[in-house]
């Protein structure tokens, strides 16, 4: 076979080559045969400029600036970023290459969920069309150069605002208006997952959110696969932040334009199921309903410590029953959309609401005020949890469950009431 290859043409050989779908396949190709080999070292840019296409997609040459600002330390100079050649003329090495699959798969999470969230609620993987997608990662990658840019010198840059300001004009300078308003939609989709991540946590303060631009691409994913917000905390609390808004002021945006309300239009071009309507009441809800696809974000909208208030009567506000339902939510391990799917098999009337159905928020509550109860006292059976043999008169409705312990501790109060209304003692 490596002599039949070699017999072919070169040009033959180029578009064999060209036409393999990922980097790994060109690498085992061109070690086996040596005709394959020799195309390759002939012809090695325009092949691997083919083959990191069809692997990343037409993103790929601002994945590559990310690649080699990784790879080549910034030294403050104000020479040129390069940018231009970067993009235009460059020959891949097999490492950038490996580099290049790797934050291309990163940003294939985000834009998975970018997708969800912003244009087909019912897909956990990106439907964005080719030019939708074209546009959030070329976003992406500029967001992730601008964090190399202000990483690169740490605080040192902020003493030569020259110098910043000659990597904004080279890195943005030559984009329209248009792709900056798409700069900062994909900000404003960043800030939201950390806002998601800290309320996921519970309460939190309205804070400023340009942190995200300092926090490198793989922490942000481990923070959000983790439910870890310490992650953003502890990479970005060192860095100085980015001045986006600034930038995008002095290109003449207006601020209205993108800061109260960024249009979700500058990069997706068609919502599906816009109209949809809630399966239980018909709200007409569209992107904001809730099903299988998107249950995992509900841990941000519907967090840990607001489960306890969904149980009946006063029983949210045990002190042990609390704890224990908060403790056990809020665990890193912990899948709500595993919870949910148990709720749903576990109802009696499987007719009012059904796993494959879409809710609105309005409906899916009064859902967790219902089957919340019955999936706690099922999780604490399977765990072995042996309920007090004495059951409080007035169960889930005593209110001295609240602030005596030892009434709540004495006494089990996973029941229904069998007196009218509670006193306390």
């Amino acid at each position: 076979m490596p002599a039949q290859f070699k017999n072919l043409a070169l040009d033959i050989r180029d578009y064999l080559l060209t036409c393999l779908p990922d980097f790994e396949t060109l690498r085992s190709a061109v070690l086996a045969s040596r005709g394959l080999h020799e195309a390759y070292v002939l012809r090695s840019k325009s092949i691997m400029h083919c083959v990191v296409s069809s692997e990343i997609g037409p993103a790929w040459p601002f994945a590559l600036v990310l690649a080699r600002m990784r790879d080549e330390p910034w030294e403050g100079c104000t020479d040129g970023l390069i940018v231009n050649d970067w993009i235009e003329d460059s020959q891949i090495t097999g490492r950038e290459a490996f580099e290049l699959i790797r934050v291309s798969k990163i940003a294939k999470q985000f834009e998975d969920m970018f997708s969800n969230r912003e244009k087909d609620r019912t897909s956990k993987t990106s439907v964005l069309s080719d030019a939708e997608s074209y546009r959030f990662q070329r976003a992406l990658y500029k967001l992730w150069w601008i964090r190399e840019i202000y990483a690169a010198d740490g605080e040192d840059n902020l003493d030569r605002p020259e110098y910043m300001q000659h990597c904004k004009v080279e890195l943005l300078g030559a984009d329209t208006l248009t792709e900056l308003l798409e700069l900062d939609r994909v900000w404003h989709f960043l800030a939201d997952i950390v806002k998601w991540l800290r309320l996921s946590h519970g309460p939190t303060e309205d804070d400023d959110f340009q942190q995200v631009l300092m926090v490198k691409p793989e922490s942000f994913l481990e923070a959000y696969e983790t439910f870890d917000f310490g992650i953003i905390l502890d990479d970005s609390q060192d860095a100085p932040n980015p001045v986006l808004r600034e930038f995008l002021e002095d290109r003449g945006v207006e601020p209205g334009c993108w800061i109260d309300s960024p249009d979700d239009a500058v990069l997706v071009d068609e919502i599906l199921g816009e109209d949809d309507t809630c399966d239980k009441c018909n709200a007409e809800e569209g992107l904001n309903l809730w099903g299988e696809p998107n249950w995992s974000w509900l841990r941000g909208h519907l967090p840990p410590d607001r489960l306890p208030a969904f149980l009946p009567g006063y029983l949210g506000q045990n002190f042990t029953t609390k704890a224990e339902l908060v403790n056990l939510t809020k665990d890193k391990g912990f899948r709500y959309e595993e919870m949910i799917k148990e709720m749903f098999e576990g109802q009696i009337d499987t007719e009012e609401y059904k796993t494959d159905g879409w809710y609105c928020w309005t409906c899916l509550t009064q859902f967790f005020k219902k089957e919340l109860y019955s999936w706690f006292v099922n999780w604490k059976r399977k765990e072995g949890h042996v309920f007090q043999p004495e059951d409080c008169w007035y169960g889930w409705n005593c209110r001295t469950q609240r602030h005596k312990l030892s009434h709540a501790s004495r006494l089990n109060h996973f029941c229904a009431p069998t007196r009218g209304d509670q006193h306390d003692d």
